[in-house]
């Protein structure tokens, strides 16, 4: 039994002990990107696992996972928001590596983490907003020890808005920042001695073709 094995076991148990955690469908933790297998080269994190009606397909009690053990993938249909993803991945990390795995920096899906007006909102869900998250410290234990076991070149993760928060969380140290027209395209910083790379998601608007292939440029030279 290696340490992810005690780690998904953790993780199931935390989520039956947090009711507001049951309502989700899933949670993704160490999920093995396509045909990645064994330690990864590269881990892409994510803010939370985005859940559509598409991928509700699941009924029973506790929420299904997403991870190295069992992906709920393999029986409902792939998504949009799915298949979004998967193009991300591809676009930024598909000539740097075949071995990725996937986790987020909260575990449980939600459609959305922000509090738009007239959408279901992360708050509305789990009682408290993203930014407020009582469950962000246990992740981050998780994923420490997902660091530690798969040892990666580089860690990718999408949102810059969310950049200071994790930054402090995980106690990072920035080491360079390059700015786009509108907004901080790459927060590189350091942690675990390991390259931690904040973009842009790539699907805002906010974000140019020119500064996609900035990132990808960097990312490539890294």
């Amino acid at each position: 039994m290696n340490n992810l094995t005690k780690s998904l076991k953790q993780i199931r148990n935390y989520t039956l002990a947090n009711d507001e955690l049951r309502k989700s469908h899933h949670f993704l933790f160490n999920a093995p990107f396509k045909n990645s297998q064994g330690k990864a080269d590269i881990i892409m994190m994510g803010l939370n696992p985005g859940e559509t009606s598409d991928d509700w397909f699941y009924e029973g009690e506790t929420p299904t996972e997403n991870s190295n053990e069992f992906d709920f993938h393999h029986y409902s249909k792939n998504s949009p928001s799915s298949k979004r993803w998967e193009s991300i991945t591809n676009y930024f990390l598909g000539d740097i590596s075949e071995n990725i795995f996937l986790s987020e920096f909260f575990f449980w899906s939600s459609p959305q983490v922000g509090e738009k007006k007239g959408k279901e909102k992360f708050s509305e869900r789990f009682g408290y907003k993203f930014i407020d998250c009582p469950h962000l410290d246990y992740c981050r234990e998780r994923n420490k020890e997902l660091i530690r076991f798969h040892k990666p070149k580089l860690i990718l993760a999408t949102g810059v808005s969310y950049a200071e928060l994790f930054i402090k969380l995980y106690n990072m140290s920035v080491i360079n920042i390059l700015k786009g027209k509108r907004m901080r395209i790459i927060i590189h910083a350091d942690f675990m001695n390991t390259p931690f790379l904040f973009i842009p998601h790539p699907s805002s608007a906010h974000i140019s073709k020119s500064e996609k292939k900035e990132i990808l440029n960097y990312l490539l030279n890294l």
